[in-house]
């Protein structure tokens, strides 16, 4: 068996945040997958109002529409709405 190392964007756990339609949704960083189609991101959607977990996404549409959520201090007004 091969052994590799891959070095991931964000650790688990990690707060990450995208913008639609003028809405900041809030999401975390569930877990990584790797498999023989590529490396693919699951996170829990909204996971501060309303968390479901999403489809497996391609780790490249990931890192080019999340970012990571830098505004702590911003969570308990979210999780207030």
């Amino acid at each position: 068996m091969k052994s590799f190392n891959i070095e991931f964007p964000l650790s688990i756990g990690t707060y990450v945040s995208k913008e639609e339609d003028g809405v900041v949704h809030v999401d975390q960083v569930y877990q990584y997958i790797i498999d023989t189609n590529g490396i693919f991101v699951v996170i829990m959607l909204d996971a501060l109002t309303s968390p479901r977990l999403s489809t497996p996404i391609q780790l490249d549409a990931f890192i080019n529409n999340w970012e990571e959520f830098k505004k702590k201090d911003d969570i308990d007004d979210i999780i207030k709405r």
